[in-house]
């Protein structure tokens, strides 16, 4: 993936839209990221948004008639993946258990999280 981040008001919309199964217009991006997210943005404000995400290649805006829908180019799993593995790499030098060291003094886990980790360290061996 190229290296171009999303802000993290980026972010909030595109996670609208990969939570669709189907494209969506500005209209109802709007809607639905100030539902979700708690925002009171106007159309105008995430159609820069839009705007921005498409042109870092993350979006396709599709025209039928009047209204533009969006769908994504990029799959969610793989931003995510390449965000964490920024995170990890810039944070924490690369090292993972450095990572999940800053992540649990942070925030900690809880005893069902700790339980599925230790099942998903001892799947890998």
């Amino acid at each position: 993936m190229e290296e171009k981040n999303l802000s993290e008001c980026e972010e909030l919309v595109i996670r609208v839209i990969w939570s669709s199964a189907e494209p969506l217009t500005m209209q109802e991006i709007t809607e639905k990221v100030n539902k979700r997210f708690g925002r009171s943005w106007s159309a105008k404000t995430v159609s820069v948004f839009l705007h921005r995400i498409v042109h870092k290649g993350y979006l396709t805006a599709e025209r039928r008639g009047r209204i533009f829908y969006y769908h994504p180019i990029v799959k969610e799993e793989i931003y995510r993946e390449h965000v964490i593995k920024k995170c990890v790499d810039v944070w924490s030098d690369g090292r993972v258990d450095a990572f999940l060291a800053a992540f649990m003094q942070t925030r900690g886990l809880s005893e069902e999280e700790k339980t599925r980790i230790r099942g998903m360290i001892d799947a890998m061996e």
